[in-house]
């Protein structure tokens, strides 16, 4: 029970993260605030606050963020269409941006895909994923960004698992 309530409380901080990170962008998704630079950095300090989230993301719908997707078309962190998708990531001193992949695509799209298409939160199922080269166990917490009643986009985290799996081998039980 005891170490149940220790990974419990570990994935709720997590989650507790994204959640916040999805009240902030949807308060500023759509205004004048809509500054693609700083939540980018706001992106990299929940991750940095965070020592089981890797990477922490966002995904818009086309328009949403800024009203300027044409003006961003193929730049860093934007996609053909210019949609705002950055993906900020630390593993192992390593660190980067990248813009998310594959995030409309069924079944590898899902950890964008479920909460824009049902408006709730959603993790995944653990999956190995490989980022720089390294490949990790991990889980991915999303949060829909909304406006009113209308999914406007995604945030999220991907949440290191080998600690956890790691806490639970070294369980004595009886």
């Amino acid at each position: 029970y005891q170490y149940a309530n220790d990974i419990k409380a570990d994935m709720e901080m997590s989650f507790g993260s994204v959640q916040a990170l999805g009240a902030v962008f949807s308060s500023a998704a759509g205004t004048e605030r809509a500054d693609s630079g700083y939540y980018i950095s706001i992106l990299d300090q929940v991750r940095e606050a965070n020592d089981r989230a890797f990477g922490m993301w966002t995904g818009f719908e086309p328009n949403a963020f800024d009203g300027k997707d044409a003006e961003y078309a193929n730049t860093p962190l934007h996609d053909a269409t210019g949609r705002f998708i950055p993906y900020t990531y630390e593993l192992k001193g390593k660190t980067g941006r990248d813009p998310l992949t594959g995030y409309d695509k069924p079944g590898i799209g899902d950890y964008y895909l479920v909460p824009k298409n049902t408006g709730r939160e959603f993790i995944t199922a653990p999956f190995y994923y490989d980022v720089n080269g390294e490949t990790e166990y991990v889980a991915s917490v999303a949060v829909p960004v909304k406006k009113g009643t209308s999914t406007i986009g995604v945030v999220g985290g991907d949440l290191l698992l080998q600690p956890i799996c790691d806490k639970l081998a070294e369980l004595k039980i009886y």
